[in-house]
């Protein structure tokens, strides 16, 4: 699926000089992560968007772009999972914001690379 990924940002390239691409990306897949940018000279951030437990529980349950609601096993599973220790991640967290004062925030955050 990372193949898939940089070849999407490759043709995605071509086209516009910003490309947001959101996506799960576990801990053993960072490195992959960060050399697809790098080898492509690309600028890039990454960003993890971590609401307090409950609210992203509700949020997985109301939201409007899956046919099914996840699991909250699985919500609880990724929530632990996704926990970065190092800076490589700007972490938001976004329990009180909207999907607009999320965006904000992000746009104002540095590039990497």
């Amino acid at each position: 699926m990372i193949d898939e990924i940089a070849c999407e940002i490759d043709i995605l390239s071509l086209f516009s000089g910003n490309i947001v691409l959101s996506h799960v990306v576990l801990p053993e897949d960072l490195v992959k992560f960060i050399k697809i940018f790098t080898t492509r000279n690309l600028k890039y951030k990454f960003i993890l968007l971590k609401p307090e437990y409950q609210t992203a529980v509700e949020r997985c349950q109301t939201r409007i772009s899956h046919t099914s609601v996840t699991p909250e096993e699985w919500i609880k599973h990724f929530y632990d999972l996704l926990m970065f220790e190092d800076c490589i991640f700007d972490i938001i967290d976004n329990t009180n914001l909207t999907a607009q004062e999320t965006a904000e925030t992000i746009l104002k955050l540095p590039y990497r690379g």
